[in-house]
């Protein structure tokens, strides 16, 4: 998913116009993080395929938490995860359904979100 907007950002880990999927760790500033997301799916009639969510560390995945079967109307994810990390490890939220047809990820009626929290050396 691709981040557009920020509420705010104290220290440059995102850029709205360079690698906007990204939180990238600034020089001097690893250690643990909380990670957060909330992934809100177009509401939609279609209730075929699955809906998933992952977070990604540096172009790999990390994480997932899935829905299967998904049912018809709003589907929603949190995702949490406590990541050590070093100056210029990035991570990324990723999005997957395969109802066969084209669904938007925090289109429609629904918000995502995705934050980046510094808990201690």
């Amino acid at each position: 998913m691709t981040w557009n907007t920020e509420d705010f950002d104290t220290d440059a880990f995102h850029s709205t116009s360079t690698n906007t999927s990204r939180m990238t760790i600034p020089s001097g500033k690893g250690g643990k993080y909380l990670i957060t997301a909330f992934i809100g799916w177009e509401y939609s009639s279609n209730s075929t395929g699955m809906r998933a969510a992952y977070i990604y560390k540096n172009g790999s995945i990390y994480k997932y938490s899935m829905q299967i079967g998904a049912a018809s109307g709003g589907i929603y994810f949190t995702l949490s995860q406590v990541m050590n990390l070093v100056a210029t490890d990035y991570v990324e939220i990723k999005v997957y359904q395969s109802s066969g047809t084209t669904l938007l990820a925090g289109g429609g009626d629904n918000s995502s979100s995705f934050a980046i929290t510094y808990l201690g050396a």
